[in-house]
């Protein structure tokens, strides 16, 4: 183990060749594949990257049943700490909304890849710690994944094991899901699981139907929560498949590009090249989203480096 210090300590463990392609350690649903109608050619106003409709075909493939909880990412940082593929950077707590005073009493990290693995997240900021709640200041919205700067080991606060892992990347999520020999899906894989009623043979506009979403089937800002919550919360909400909580609470990352679909007509891409490149899809919406522009189709973007405390992720296997 070798230490380097400066303005920020660094820790610098020692890299060496990681076995990958473990097995995966939650649920994953068989979902069928075929052709379906994906995107919406009626959405909510100032969400018009939602159409034009348009009919894909997808494999047959398995959806994580959650999205990944901090229980299970706590598990890979610490084998990838063992194996010495991370490096470990001091870093400020909170994000844009916290004070000076909480600045001063907390505790951060940031967590990336060594630089000499091979993948894309090699030498990226995997997920950033902190004990300062962020987006807000609700006390709940802050990584409840801990280090331990004495043996250099990661935990979860007791209670949150079972809440989605958030504050991930896209290079976090990456790389977890490779470590498992699994993938995030594709925006059209997630669109499927999530409103593809297979025994009826139709899309609906929500995991449960059609219908307005109430308070027991997603966490959304009407719900006034202001913060994730506890996986298998919203059992109502459940996709036709039996994947939970793809509506609120968390938005999550896919391994889509963000660009406009065929035949777009506003000049989508000319405006995406300018502004929007090196984005991905997440999907789903979070608890700060409201029920006027949810959808099963609902888009949005970050960079891949982006981390937040309404972003998380759930994986795919194909079959």
């Amino acid at each position: 183990m070798k230490f380097q210090f400066s303005l920020t300590l660094i820790v610098v463990f020692l890299s060496i060749t990681t076995s990958f392609c473990q097995t995966y350690p939650g649920t994953l649903l068989n979902i069928a594949g075929g052709s379906f109608t994906m995107g919406n050619n009626n959405p909510p106003p100032m969400f018009n990257d939602q159409d034009p409709e348009h009919d894909v075909t997808v494999d047959d493939f398995k959806m994580g049943e959650t999205e990944v909880p901090n229980a299970y990412y706590v598990v890979f940082l610490n084998d990838m700490a063992s194996l010495g593929n991370l490096i470990i950077e001091e870093g400020i707590p909170g994000d844009w909304s916290s004070t000076p005073e909480e600045i001063a009493n907390g505790h951060a990290w940031s967590i990336m890849a060594d630089s000499t693995l091979l993948g894309l997240w090699a030498g990226e900021v995997l997920i950033k710690l902190s004990d300062i709640a962020g987006g807000g200041q609700h006390p709940l919205n802050r990584c409840w994944i801990e280090l331990d700067t004495t043996s250099y080991t990661f935990s979860v606060v007791e209670g949150y094991e079972n809440w989605p892992a958030s504050w991930v990347s896209w290079y976090g999520a990456m790389m977890y899901a490779d470590y498992y020999g699994v993938n995030l899906p594709t925006e059209a894989e997630w669109e499927k699981a999530c409103c593809w009623n297979e025994e009826r043979q139709e899309k609906t506009i929500f995991p449960w139907g059609d219908e307005e979403p109430k308070e027991t089937q997603a966490n959304l800002l009407e719900s006034h929560l202001w913060a994730q919550t506890e996986i298998g919360s919203y059992p109502d909400g459940k996709s036709p498949a039996g994947c939970q909580q793809m509506m609120g609470d968390v938005w999550e990352w896919t391994s889509s590009e963000f660009t406009g679909y065929p035949g777009f007509k506003t000049g989508f891409d000319e405006y995406n090249d300018k502004w929007f490149t090196n984005q991905k899809v997440l999907r789903g919406g979070s608890f700060g989203t409201p029920k006027m522009s949810i959808r099963g189709s609902y888009r949005n973007f970050f960079r891949l480096d982006e981390r937040w405390l309404f972003s998380g992720f759930r994986c795919v296997e194909d079959i």
